[in-house]
């Protein structure tokens, strides 16, 4: 287990899920390698290695951390996914959002709402605007159609596309 860099605060957690392959990926490949699979092929439950991550002083594995969370649809961290909505990185914020949206859960609409009016980044604000879509939510209609008409070119994609979800 590394003592020190990016795994520093989660010794013991993601690296041992690791297949060695993965782990040495990781390793020698940096940041690419990181975003092509941050934990890869776990060969144990990765429910618990991934809510760490969340949590890591990493930005780069917090976002892999939330993207892996989308992915695989885990409910249980709807918790610290919340509070990755607010963090400095834009990255961050984007695959959070990507993963509530993801995760289907109707709690989390007016959290993403709220979030998609105040977001200062454009590229976050498509992926709130797609979130919304994916958990069909009604109450975002005007604001996703303010988005379709006059956002950048991203969100307006992203906001057509969540618009089609809600149908009509």
């Amino acid at each position: 287990t590394p003592q020190t860099g990016p795994y520093r605060g989660i010794q013991g957690s993601v690296l041992p899920a690791l297949t060695l392959a993965s782990a040495v990926l990781l390793v020698a490949g940096g940041a690419q390698a990181r975003r092509s699979r941050v934990l890869a092929t776990p060969t144990v439950t990765p429910m618990p290695q991934l809510v760490l991550a969340l949590r890591n002083p990493d930005p780069t594995l917090r976002a892999e951390a939330a993207w892996e969370v989308g992915t695989r649809e885990l409910r249980d961290a709807y918790g610290p996914l919340r509070g990755l909505l607010v963090d400095p990185v834009p990255r961050v914020r984007r695959n959070a959002a990507f993963a509530l949206g993801r995760l289907g859960l109707a709690d989390a609409t007016p959290l993403l709402l709220n979030r998609l009016i105040r977001e200062t980044d454009a590229d976050v604000r498509a992926e709130l605007a797609l979130a919304l879509g994916r958990l069909r939510s009604a109450p975002a209609r005007s604001s996703l159609r303010y988005l379709a008409r006059h956002g950048t070119l991203v969100e307006r994609s992203q906001a057509i596309t969540a618009l089609g979800y809600l149908g009509n």
